[in-house]
């Protein structure tokens, strides 16, 4: 459902400057009720924090959700993280120490604001959602409440880098990619006289952070850091966090609920790695009205039934045959109380050494073939929420692999949460 904001209800403020402790400054992009400007009354404030370049990179979708939240009583800012887009500054890594600080910064300059009552609400996709989860770890009184859309709380586990310990090709892509959108210059409009000096100390100084993907190939201190998933008792603020079944970080949303169950709500849609609103493969939502609702019980206080609703919302798919190109998920919404409820049951398959997968118990070992070929058939896995690229034929695969299979159901199951594998491994080598 699209949500267009009335032009004649806010302001836009196409640059202002962020000071930063060490006198980088960050840019913003604000909007404003143009009801503030004749009533004065400070405004709660909604924040998104990523490196997306507001000027040109992500400005259509800024201008799907700024504007509306404005013209619905909230102050909004889109903030340039330090040295991407207009902002001034280095960067180095994602989620670098630098990058968090800001975020702090950041969020106790808008409580300040003459337009701000000192409340301020924190959300993003990807990056912005895994931000807004590491600014609530770090704890601010302004910071009530936040939504997290397609984030991470394990940097290693549930990310694009490394997936059951081996090196996604998506960490190589997007290694690629990163960089070159660091790179790009700033709108000579915001600093005339400097930013072509800016620009080439930027390029000068850009970074790599593929170089430190791969040489991380354990969940070491490198990849705890930023993980909210090591500290989950930090996070005080109500979190609304949005996922998708297409989305390479689809287990956020449950691993959330688990760790935070007093204080977490959760949405799991068809789709890959977007806003909802926008998402393939459909059916999208109304994210706006849904993020609307959740700010006005939360920074407004206003008491709108949250609290009573279902605290786990789930597309439940449908089978579908492969395909290339999926526009359309089929199945219907459901919803648990709570996670994991007392409607979930967990069963504990086993995989026999004769390669059948029972509810039996065995002690026998199989042989894991070792041809490193395997996996050329798996297709493009549908990374940033791409809808194409499923698996068709995977009989070459199978062929070099070892595969359990069952007997046919007697009756359908309904498989809600992520499957887990315990195995038990013995190698004649060291390491392997």
């Amino acid at each position: 459902m699209d949500c267009l904001a009335n032009a004649d209800s806010f302001e836009s403020i196409e640059h202002l400057w962020i000071p930063m402790a060490d006198g980088v400054r960050l840019s913003a992009r604000v909007w404003l009720p143009l009801s503030w400007r004749e009533t004065q009354v400070p405004l709660p404030a909604i924040l998104e924090y990523i490196p997306y370049r507001k000027r040109d990179m992500v400005r259509a979708r800024d201008e799907r959700n700024h504007p509306y939240f404005a013209s619905n009583g909230y102050a909004c800012l889109r903030v340039d993280m330090r040295g991407s887009g207009d902002s001034e500054g280095r960067f180095t890594d994602m989620y670098s120490e630098a990058e968090l600080d800001d975020a702090q910064q950041v969020i106790e300059w808008i409580a300040r604001q003459q337009w701000c009552n000192g409340v301020v609400g924190m959300m993003g996709t990807s990056w912005g959602g895994t931000a807004s989860l590491q600014a609530a770890a770090r704890g601010s009184s302004h910071l009530k409440a936040i939504i997290a859309v397609c984030a991470t709380n394990n940097r290693y586990e549930d990310d694009i880098h490394h997936m059951g310990g081996c090196l996604l090709t998506d960490s190589i892509e997007w290694g690629a990619t990163l960089p070159a959108i660091i790179a790009m210059p700033g709108a000579p409009s915001v600093d005339p006289e400097e930013w072509r000096k800016h620009w080439r100390q930027r390029l000068e100084e850009l970074s790599f952070p593929l170089e430190n993907w791969i040489c991380h190939e354990t969940r070491d201190a490198y990849w705890r850091w930023g993980s909210v998933s090591e500290t989950p008792g930090t996070i005080d603020c109500p979190t609304l966090a949005i996922g998708g079944w297409a989305d390479r970080y689809s287990n956020t949303v449950m691993n959330l609920l688990e760790e935070m169950p007093d204080r977490c709500w959760g949405i799991i849609g068809p789709w890959g790695h977007h806003y909802p609103d926008a998402g393939h493969p459909k059916q999208a939502i109304g994210f706006q009205q849904e993020a609307l609702r959740w700010w006005n019980r939360w920074l407004k206080d206003e008491q709108n039934g949250i609290c009573a609703e279902p605290r786990l919302r789930v597309w439940c798919s449908e089978y579908q045959s492969p395909d290339l190109k999926q526009e359309l998920r089929q199945g219907r919404w459901i919803s648990e109380p709570d996670w994991p409820g007392e409607n979930i049951e967990h069963l504990v398959p086993v995989l026999q050494p004769e390669r059948n997968l029972t509810l039996d118990s065995s002690s026998e070992y199989a042989l894991v073939p070792d041809d490193l070929t395997v996996g050329k058939c798996a297709g493009d896995t549908g990374y940033f929420g791409r809808p194409e690229g499923l698996p068709l034929e995977q009989s070459e695969d199978d062929q070099k692999s070892l595969v359990f299979e069952s007997s046919p159901l007697d009756s359908e199951i309904e498989i809600l949460g992520k499957a887990e594998l315990q195995l038990d491994l013995i190698t004649s080598h060291r390491v392997a």
